[in-house]
């Protein structure tokens, strides 16, 4: 067997960077459709690290600083919302105006003054659409999570990363793959 070290360096070259591979894209869809890369993705975590079947993944993903699909999905669309008020100058022009602060919808004082507009979708497709889902992960962090910069000036990927791997509505809905399919079983997987 392979040192812990190599095994790790090997999913993370073989397996992770795939997976990151345009996320926002494909990870956009009904849980039915990401289960069996979900599940195969457990299994190899379980698998390279050596763990009986029944560890809790949450313990599998922290042992190496990664999250599960639905959740790079949403770290990587907060990110793209971070990216978007911070580095704007660096993101082509076409998403400069992509998003919005309330205080620049309205001039109102308001609790919410900061955050990201949420426009109201007509529909489930436009609730799927990337501008909706960046505004609405964002808003919902934490305040402490929220823009929180590390020296350089970068946004700090690992206080998201603990935020959503630990908080419990993810570990419940999007870990543990019994619920996707008790609910892909139920209702059929909806066509796109």
């Amino acid at each position: 067997m392979l040192p812990i070290q190599v095994l790790k360096q090997v999913y993370f070259a073989f397996v992770h960077s795939r997976l990151l591979y345009v996320v926002e894209i494909y990870a956009n869809t009904h849980k039915c459709y990401l289960d069996k890369l979900i599940k195969l993705t457990n299994k190899l975590l379980r698998r390279i690290q050596n763990k009986p079947r029944k560890t809790h993944l949450t313990e599998l993903y922290e042992n190496y600083s990664t999250l599960p699909v639905p959740l790079l999905y949403q770290q990587n669309l907060i990110l793209f919302a971070h990216k978007i008020f911070h580095y704007s100058h660096k993101l082509p022009v076409l998403f400069k105006y992509y998003l919005n602060q309330n205080d620049d919808i309205h001039n109102y004082n308001t609790r919410l003054k900061d955050s990201i507009h949420l426009y109201r979708p007509n529909s489930d497709y436009g609730k799927r659409s990337s501008k909706y889902r960046a505004a609405k992960y964002y808003n919902d962090l934490p305040e402490e999570s929220n823009f929180k910069l590390d020296e350089s000036g970068r946004y700090n990927k690992t206080v998201s990363k603990n935020y959503l791997l630990n908080n419990e509505h993810w570990s419940c809905s999007l870990l543990t793959t019994s619920f996707t399919l008790l609910h892909c079983v139920s209702k059929k997987c909806p066509t796109l």
